[in-house]
C-alpha cells in the first residue's frame, strides 16, 4: 500500500471516531505526528464538524511545527474566532497576510474579526481589501454589506448586497439582509420580496418567517402574518419574538383570548433567556388583552339589556335605561 493511499485510509478512520465522539482519542494519536498535510487534514475534520478547540490546538502544533504555513494561521484564527475569542483570531489573520498579502480569505476574515470586536471602519477596509483581490468574492461585498448596516449606511449595504446576489444568486443570508434592509428604507413590498426568495432557498430560517409576518403586518396583512409567525415557531418552538408579535396581532384582531395564550407564553420564552425587559413588556400587553376580554364580557350583558330596552314603550324609560348602561360602561372602563 502506497504512502498516500495508508493516510487516507487513516483519515477516513479518522472521520468515523470523530462522528463517533472519540475526539479525545484522535487528539492523543496526534500527539507524536509531526506530518504537517496530515496534521492540517486531520484539523479541517475537526473544524468542518464543529470542534473547534480542537481543531485550533491542531492548527496551533503545524504553525510551531511551520512557522510559514499561511493556511495553518488562518484556520487557526478561523476556529479561534468560532470559538469567539476574536482578538487572537486577529493576530492569526495578521500573521496570515504577512505571509501572503494577496490572500483574499485572510482579509475578508480579518474584517470579520475586526468587526466583532467594534472596529466598523478597520473592518470595511479588510473587506475592500478583499474585493480588490477579489471583485467577484461574494462573500467579501455581503460582509461589508453588514457593516455598513452596522454603521448606519442602508442604502449604501443595499449596493453591496445586491452585488452579492448578482455574483451568487442562491446566497440565502443576502436575500434575507436585503429584506431586512429595505424594510428600515420603508420599502415594505420590496422587502417581502426578499424574504419570500430568502425562504424559497432555506425555508426553515425562522428569522425570515418572523420578518416577513412582520413586514405583512406593516402592509396590513394581519391573517398572512399570523401564518408566518406560526411557521417560525413551527421552525424554532422557543422564538420569543415570534409568540410576542404573534400575540400582539391577535391583540389588535381584538382576539383577546388567543392573544393572552400566546403573550403568556412570549413572557415565558423571554424569562427563561434571562430577557427581562422584553419578558416584562409581554407581561404588560398580556395584562391588556386579559382586561379586555374581562371587558367585553362584562359589557355584553349591558348591551343585550339595552336591546331588551328598545322594546319598551316608554321613551322616558329606554332614555333612563340607556344612560344607566352608559354609566355602567364608564364605571367597567375606569375599572380596567
Amino acid at each position: 500500500m502506497s504512502k498516500n493511499n495508508a493516510k487516507n485510509k487513516n483519515i477516513e478512520r479518522i472521520r468515523r471516531l470523530i462522528s463517533a465522539g472519540k475526539t479525545n482519542q484522535v487528539f492523543l494519536e496526534l500527539a507524536k505526528v509531526d506530518d504537517v498535510g496530515y496534521l492540517f487534514q486531520v484539523g479541517l475534520l475537526f473544524t468542518q464538524n464543529g470542534i473547534h478547540d480542537t481543531g485550533e490546538r491542531i492548527f496551533d502544533k503545524i504553525c510551531k511545527l511551520k512557522p510559514d504555513d499561511e493556511k495553518a494561521w488562518l484556520n487557526k484564527g478561523v476556529a479561534l474566532g468560532k470559538l469567539g475569542k476574536s482578538d487572537e483570531a486577529l493576530n492569526c489573520f495578521n500573521e496570515a497576510i504577512k505571509l501572503k498579502p494577496d490572500d483574499e480569505k485572510a482579509w475578508l476574515n480579518k474584517g470579520v474579526a475586526l468587526e466583532e470586536v467594534g472596529k466598523s471602519d478597520e473592518a470595511l477596509n479588510c473587506f475592500n481589501e478583499a474585493i480588490k483581490l477579489k471583485p467577484d468574492y461574494e462573500k467579501a461585498w455581503y460582509n461589508k454589506g453588514v457593516t455598513l448596516e452596522e454603521v448606519g449606511k442602508p442604502d449604501e449595504a443595499l449596493n453591496c448586497y445586491n452585488e452579492a446576489i448578482k455574483l451568487k444568486p442562491d446566497y440565502e443570508e443576502a436575500w434575507y439582509n436585503k429584506g431586512v434592509t429595505l424594510g428600515k428604507l420603508g420599502k415594505p413590498d420590496e422587502a417581502l420580496n426578499c424574504f419570500n426568495e430568502a425562504i424559497k432557498l432555506k425555508p426553515d430560517d425562522e428569522e425570515a418567517w418572523l420578518n416577513k409576518g412582520v413586514t405583512l403586518g406593516k402592509l396590513g396583512k394581519s391573517d398572512e402574518a399570523l401564518n408566518c409567525y406560526n411557521e417560525a415557531i413551527k421552525v424554532n418552538p422557543n422564538l420569543a419574538e415570534a409568540y410576542s408579535n404573534l400575540g400582539v396581532t391577535l391583540l389588535n384582531l381584538h382576539r383577546y383570548d388567543d392573544a393572552k395564550t400566546q403573550l403568556r407564553k412570549a413572557e415565558e420564552v423571554f424569562s427563561e433567556k434571562d430577557r427581562k425587559n422584553e419578558a416584562n413588556k409581554a407581561k404588560r400587553l398580556k395584562l391588556l388583552a386579559v382586561n379586555a376580554s374581562n371587558l367585553i364580557s362584562r359589557i355584553k350583558p349591558l348591551d343585550q339589556e339595552f336591546m331588551d330596552s328598545l322594546n319598551s314603550q316608554s321613551l322616558t324609560e329606554l332614555k333612563e335605561k340607556s344612560l344607566n348602561i352608559s354609566r355602567e360602561i364608564e364605571q367597567i372602563i375606569k375599572d380596567v
